[in-house]
């Protein structure tokens, strides 16, 4: 498909996340979106600049609403079973990182 592929251009990635928060906005209009950045150390590098370059547009137009989760990128580099699923500790690193990310702080 085309957003594993690396084919996608940048227009056609915001369309289609701009397409995907906006349908959950619509579904549920109250709610905070947050959009977390995956790890897969298989990706081919064109998807991972595609979402670094163009997650902070498609974030930026809907900024009452959206924002920003966790990287995993940044956390889970060797907490990983299969290049892209935590391990039990990789895990609880998401677990923290999304209470932080939400405002409750480390525990």
């Amino acid at each position: 498909d085309l957003i594993h592929s690396g084919t996608l251009t940048g227009a056609q990635w915001e369309t289609h996340m701009g397409n995907l928060v906006d349908a959950i906005h619509l579904e549920w209009p109250l709610a905070k979106v947050y959009l977390m950045r995956f790890i897969y150390t298989t990706r081919v590098p064109e998807q991972d600049l595609l979402d670094d370059t163009h997650m902070p547009n498609v974030i930026s137009t809907r900024s009452s609403w959206l924002f920003n989760g966790p990287d995993e990128r940044t956390f889970l580099v060797g907490y990983l079973t299969d290049d892209k699923h935590p391990n039990v500790i990789g895990y609880h690193l998401t677990a923290q990182q999304w209470l932080n990310v939400l405002g409750y702080g480390i525990y």
